[in-house]
């Protein structure tokens, strides 16, 4: 069900992974069941909301690993920008949105 009346924020979970959704608890519980893992390793002691400096650095790779199947370099967005995409999109919440350890379509994300 897609969320349109809640606020979506990204969430950075760990060094390596975040995930958007309306609350950061919200996020780990789903990453807890997507992973089937405790808190501890879903989520570390700098868990938290991103600010607006860190959407506006932080980069979305849309492609694979950065190169698209057809081989050409995948387009670069702010997490910002890929946030308002899920969110156009009428994606569900709470999801994952990026990874440094993650391979697959709009699912990368660089410093």
């Amino acid at each position: 069900m897609a969320n349109t009346e809640t606020t979506i924020k990204v969430f950075r979970l760990d060094d390596c992974t975040w995930w958007a959704g309306a609350d950061l608890e919200s996020c780990i519980a789903d990453a807890m069941r997507e992973y089937q893992l405790p808190r501890q390793d879903v989520a570390d002691a700098n868990a938290h909301e991103l600010s607006d400096e860190e959407l506006d650095r932080l980069n979305f790779v849309d492609g694979d690993d950065p190169i698209n199947t057809d081989g050409t370099t995948g387009r670069t967005l702010t997490f910002r920008q890929a946030l308002a995409r899920c969110v156009a999109r009428g994606d569900s919440f709470p999801q994952f949105f990026a990874s440094t350890e993650y391979s697959q379509e709009l699912s990368g994300a660089q410093e």
